[in-house]
């Protein structure tokens, strides 16, 4: 509970500057149940114990990694019983025994994503249920009689327990940014079993058979999550205001631009500053380009020591990778901005892997001043 109390605060303390989107989500999930029968000479689990829960729920997610959820799950669960021995003395005659009860759960929920491909996230997640029993679900009993044998079950629900919920899964999102999430969540149940019960044959005065049977209410399960996006907001970095008509540099002057001049801090008639240094082994590189961000419609060229290497790209989550070949000493490797795209300034992820170790850096540029990544190869000593 502390951990999702503090997530909370450390959210809304930074939503001015994050990434965000606001979900309405609905949910199904099946699992199984978790059960003991005390003396199983008596007793059998005729199949599976099952769980099977459908929910409502509003999530808030920021830093597009870190989501916090709240709702309430009604839920269904059965416990199927058998005694083999009483239908055996009992010719022709099957006791199909079932101990089922309702109840609705009130959760909250914090979760963690890391992306793994193009708008593809693995998760994990940890939830706390307070879970309310039904009231005709509290005492239920069952009574068959065949000949001089009366089967008698009795059981007794908890009226409430809590339970911890983690979970992981895979997360992935629509074009229009709506979440759809698969995952297999472990519900633990604690402060009291969900149902005990009491089963017993008799015939006259005289018990023939008996036994005790309980469901601690722990289950695993398989969820179905499906977020619809109700607000979103890109990342705010220096400035909220949208540029409702983007500029662009008209790209017949780019492609007929003068060679670059690169001195003092100059690339192609804009100022640049090196705001990141790294140091590499080698001087073939791979980069990997992308929008790390809410997609705005940045477009982006690349300028390596004076040569454009990319130009008129746009930037999307899509990962563009490719080679660059490295002078000895200092690179300078610019991001140069065509537009400002939705929200400015034009900002991507830059990834440099020199077959040792990957360096990721964010470059930020303006149609003023451009953002630049200082990349140092020093020659491996034989």
């Amino acid at each position: 509970m502390r951990l999702l109390i503090t997530g909370i605060l450390i959210a809304f303390s930074l939503h001015s500057i994050a990434q965000q989107r606001f979900f309405a989500g609905a949910e199904i999930g099946y699992g199984y149940m978790f059960r003991k029968i005390e003396s199983k000479d008596v007793l059998k689990a005729n199949g599976l114990g099952s769980s099977i829960n459908l929910g409502l729920s509003a999530s808030y997610r920021i830093f597009d990694a870190i989501q916090i959820e709240g709702g309430f799950r009604t839920n269904r669960q059965s416990l199927p019983l058998r005694d083999k021995h009483f239908e055996d003395r009992v010719d022709g005659f099957e006791a199909t025994m079932k101990s089922t009860s309702w109840y609705r759960s009130y959760y909250g929920s914090l979760k963690y994503s890391h992306e793994v491909d193009h708008n593809t996230y693995f998760y994990g997640k940890v939830g706390f249920e307070y879970n309310s029993i039904r009231a005709e679900s509290l005492n239920q009993s069952a009574e068959y009689i065949k000949g001089f044998e009366t089967l008698s079950i009795n059981t007794s629900f908890a009226e409430s327990n809590k339970s911890l919920t983690p979970e992981i899964g895979l997360e992935t999102f629509t074009h229009r940014g709506h979440q759809l999430v698969y995952g297999i969540k472990y519900n633990h149940t604690f402060g009291s079993p969900l149902m005990t019960g009491s089963y017993k044959v008799t015939n006259g005065p005289t018990t023939i058979a008996q036994d005790q049977f309980r469901m601690s209410g722990k289950n695993i399960s398989l969820t179905v999550q499906f977020n619809y996006v109700l607000w979103k907001k890109a990342k705010r970095e220096r400035t909220t205001k949208p540029v409702e008509e983007p500029e662009l540099i008209v790209l017949e002057e780019i492609a007929t631009a003068q060679p670059i001049i690169s001195s003092s801090g100059e690339a192609n008639g804009r100022e640049y500053d090196i705001n990141h240094k790294i140091r590499v082994t080698s001087p073939k590189v791979t980069v990997t380009v992308y929008d790390h961000q809410m997609e705005d419609g940045d477009i982006i060229s690349l300028i390596l020591n004076d040569e454009w290497i990319i130009q008129n790209y746009h930037l999307t989550k899509a990962k563009k990778v490719f080679e660059i070949e490295l002078k000895e000493g200092n690179n300078d490797f610019i991001l140069y901005a065509l537009n400002l795209g939705k929200y400015a300034p034009n900002t991507a992820a830059i990834i440099v892997d020199d077959g040792n170790k990957q360096h990721e850096v964010i470059l930020e540029s303006t149609l003023d001043k451009s953002d630049a990544l200082e990349i140092k190869y020093v020659k491996q000593k034989k």
